[in-house]
């Protein structure tokens, strides 16, 4: 991880203040990362995802730039290191948006959110 943080810390241009694992990532580790932003590294270390961690970083992030300035909520791609030269394993650095896994959403919540969608 210590890679990780430090290939971050090479492309943002502020200092990382604070560096904390999320919680509910399937087929990686999450790592929220914050400077006076805030990112999310997506580190493809989960052993059977890692074969296609490559393919799955760069359609993410070419998901995300399609996205981009057409208003619909989406993180935006900050840096990718599909093949994992310089933190180890295939890795995306992307802004952070706000929100919460689905698993932790009351019924209430997603209710009151189904009309948003």
């Amino acid at each position: 991880m210590e890679n990780a943080v430090a290939r971050a810390q090479s492309v943002l241009d502020e200092p990382i203040q604070t560096v904390r694992p999320l919680t509910g990532g399937l087929t990686s580790a999450m790592l929220a990362l914050t400077t006076n932003g805030e990112y999310v590294m997506r580190l493809m270390t989960r052993k059977s995802w890692r074969t296609h961690g490559a393919e799955l970083t760069a359609r993410e992030r070419a998901a995300q730039q399609v996205l981009e300035g057409t208003g619909v909520p989406a993180p935006r791609s900050v840096a990718l290191d599909a093949d994992g030269r310089s933190t180890g394993v295939a890795a995306h650095l992307m802004t952070r948006v706000p929100g919460a896994p689905a698993e932790t959403l009351t019924p209430s919540q997603v209710e009151a959110h189904r009309g948003h969608a």
